[in-house]
């Protein structure tokens, strides 16, 4: 299963543990955070552990107080390739990572099942849904109890969804414990 990480600010994640996330999710990882000028930046890597090691220390020097939204893929929908990894644009103020299988969306043999996600569900919804908690509560319940959901706003906000299922420590939140 594939991790996503919610890397909190003026923290910055052991190499080890980044690395066993890559050998644990070896199809491919991304990483996105808000600059200091409110853009919200997206970076993907699918072959090296060590350059996407090296770009998360640059971005984490460069914007400490940024959260930082971290995604290891393994392949189970769609193609294994940049397009497929995480994080994903909702909107320019908004992105997010998904772990798990949302099986309630169409199966497409190039597009995995979270980019379908947001192509059918997410970009559909209105700008500022992320601040609606009616509207979370149904993405929720679409989504199922086992499916985590992180998000990223260009005011650095972050929200998750089923939070409960997944791991809290000082630097930041864990969807599952393959770190």
């Amino acid at each position: 299963m594939c991790i996503a990480i919610l890397n909190k600010p003026n923290q910055t994640l052991r190499r080890k543990h980044l690395k066993n996330c890559w050998k644990n999710n070896d199809d491919g990882a991304g990483m996105s955070w808000v600059s200091k000028k409110g853009n919200i930046n997206i970076f993907k890597e699918l072959k090296s552990f060590d350059i996407f090691y090296e770009k998360y220390k640059s971005i984490r020097q460069k914007n400490p107080e940024s959260n930082m939204l971290l995604h290891f893929r393994i392949k189970t929908h769609g193609l294994a390739d940049k397009a497929n990894c995480h994080p994903f644009k909702v909107s320019d103020n908004l992105v997010f990572c998904h772990n798990g299988i949302i099986s309630d969306v169409e199966d497409n043999d190039t597009y995995s099942d979270t980019i379908m996600f947001n192509r059918t569900i997410l970009k559909q919804l209105p700008e500022g849904f992320i601040y609606n908690n009616a509207t979370l509560t149904l993405i929720e319940e679409f989504i199922g109890s086992g499916n985590k959901l992180v998000f990223l706003t260009s005011n650095n906000e972050a929200f998750i969804i089923n939070e409960s299922v997944g791991e809290h420590t000082k630097k930041g939140w864990f969807s599952n414990n393959s770190w």
